[in-house]
């Protein structure tokens, strides 16, 4: 009985450190900050980049908005983006405050939406727009 949980363990094990793991890596993310928590509030919106490749190139865009950020990441350094929390998504209403990342090597990005008392984050999907 014990050779059988210590396989079963062993099985879990494996699984668990990587064959099962999501890979979010990609040049291209599509993401939005949706509503959190009341609305009166004003968010602290921010991505974190994370480069796989030394001196990638990323570019943050929010569409229809004059908001661009470039910047320079490192192999294995992870960055910050402060976004204007007027891209925060509120109710069900039509939005179009949507975010573009896009870098010339390989990165994976987390958004992160807080404020007193609640926090949103998101690991960011590749786009479908390439």
């Amino acid at each position: 009985m014990a050779m059988k949980g210590t396989l079963l363990l062993c099985a879990w094990l494996v699984l668990l450190c990587g064959l099962c793991r999501a890979s979010f890596h990609g040049k291209e993310f599509l993401t939005v900050f949706m509503q959190n928590y009341v609305q009166n509030v004003r968010a602290d919106c921010k991505l974190f980049i994370t480069g796989y490749h030394a001196s990638t190139m990323v570019t943050v865009t929010v569409n229809k908005s004059t908001f661009r950020r470039v910047t320079l990441v490192g192999e294995g350094q992870t960055v910050t983006v402060q976004i204007p929390a007027s891209v925060e998504m509120f109710g069900s209403q039509i939005f179009d405050s949507s975010i573009l990342i896009q870098a010339d090597k390989d990165i994976s990005v987390l958004s992160v939406n807080s404020k007193p008392n609640s926090i949103d984050t998101t690991a960011a999907t590749k786009s479908l727009l390439s």
